[in-house]
Formats: structure tokens, sequence, C-alpha cells
């Protein structure tokens, strides 16, 4: 019985390239991501994301953060607060992105369309923060040909950490949307071990909502970060 003659791995492979090309293409582009941006071309650099901002946002609400049981916590950089570095940050989500998002052509998949924005946060004092989250902050538009994406607040957050070093512990508290829109407040509790770093490396501590389990002899061992908000008439603050 004769074989056939074996073709040349060389020739093989050369075969197979534009395929392989189309996969790494279709895998890696960038415009399949979970949040709508787009990559600069010319630099491998992510441009201005897609998403809108909208010039004239009225749905206004106060988010203060309060500070307690700080008081011995004294590794801050400025020596005048707990913390030097206090960030806030509010998610968006497309509540429609299945539909105006744009599907993976291999997969079909589509991702959950994100958005994070920043919060700027005014220091009042040692222990207190305040900041204005706008709930009508992003347009909405049709992004990528599929009809329009309706944004909705999903949450405001802050990361705290003792000094600008990234090794500090992060310490996270949120506040979701329902919790915003009605004016409420919550409260997290962070055991004082983890500051201002954890001994282990980089950490990001999410706190605890309650501390039912923790003895009356302990409690003393975690401070509180609570977030509170207050809607603003007219989206004006107050002064």
């Amino acid at each position: 019985m004769l074989l056939a003659p074996r073709e040349p791995l060389a020739a093989t492979f050369r075969r197979a390239l534009p395929m392989l090309a189309f996969l790494t293409a279709a895998i890696c582009d960038p415009s399949h991501a979970a949040s709508p941006t787009q990559l600069d071309a010319r630099s491998n650099a992510p441009a201005p994301p897609l998403r809108k901002l909208n010039p004239n946002p009225t749905h206004a609400y106060e988010i203060r953060l309060t500070l307690a049981n700080v008081s011995e916590l004294s590794s801050a950089a400025d020596g005048k607060s707990p913390f030097t570095v206090v960030e806030g940050t509010v998610q968006f989500d497309a509540s429609n992105g299945a539909r105006c998002g744009k599907s993976n052509a291999l997969s079909g998949h589509v991702p959950t369309l994100s958005s994070h924005e920043p919060l700027p946060l005014s220091r009042i004092s040692a222990t207190e923060y305040v900041g204005t989250v706008y709930a009508d902050m992003l347009l909405d538009e049709d992004y990528y040909g599929r009809g329009v994406c309706h944004w909705e607040l999903t949450e405001a957050r802050v990361a705290l950490r003792a000094r600008a070093d990234i090794a500090d512990t992060r310490f996270v508290a949120g506040l979701p949307a329902k919790t915003v829109l009605a004016g409420g407040t919550q409260a997290r509790y962070f055991w004082k071990g983890y500051y201002p770093r954890f001994k282990n490396g980089q950490h990001a501590d999410y706190g605890n909502n309650q501390l039912d389990a923790v003895p009356a002899d302990k409690l003393n061992e975690f401070f509180t970060v609570t977030l509170t908000a207050r809607k603003i008439a007219d989206g004006v603050q107050s002064k």
C-alpha cells in the first residue's frame, strides 16, 4: 500500500497562520470587554470610555463617609486623619446590556456593560468626608448600533488606605443603589489588625455588616465606616 507523501510541516504551518491570526484577533478584541471602552490602535493605550457623561445631571445625592473608633489609628502620612488615601467610585450598569452591547462574534457572548466613575470626596474633618453622586450621570445612547443602552446606578464605593503605599490594606465599603436612592445608611466594621497593612502583603478588606458574633470585650478591635446618602434638592448641594 502506497502512502501519500507528507506535506512539509512548515507548509502546513504557513497555511494555518491566517486562521490563527483570525482566532487571536477575535479573542483579544478589546471591544468585547466588560466595560464599554475602546483601544487606541496607534499606542495600544486605552482610549476614553465609550460612554458619554450627562452635561447637566440633576438627580444628586450627597454621600457622607463617617469613621468611628479610629482614635488610635495614626499611621497616616498627613498626621491629620487615620487615612491618607480616601477614594470614591460610582458604578453604573446598563440594564439592557445583553441587548444593546456588542456580542462576541465567535461565542455570541454579550458581556455586562459597566462603567466605574470617580466620586471625589472632600475632607470635612479627621473622621468625615463628603461627595456627590448623580444617578443620571451617564447618557442613555446607542453605543453599538444595537439599540439604546439604559444606564442605572449600581453602587457608590469608598476605598481607604493608611498611606499612599499600595502595599497598605485597602478598606472597602459600598452603598447599594437602592440605599442611595432611598437616602439610607449602611455601616461596615473592619478589624484593626489589618491596619495599616496585612502582614502577608497587599490586601483588600471588605469588612462585616454586623458584629453580633464578636465578644463584647473584643468590639474595640474594630473600627466603623458608615456611608449615608441624602437627596439634594434640585441637584444643588446645600451649604
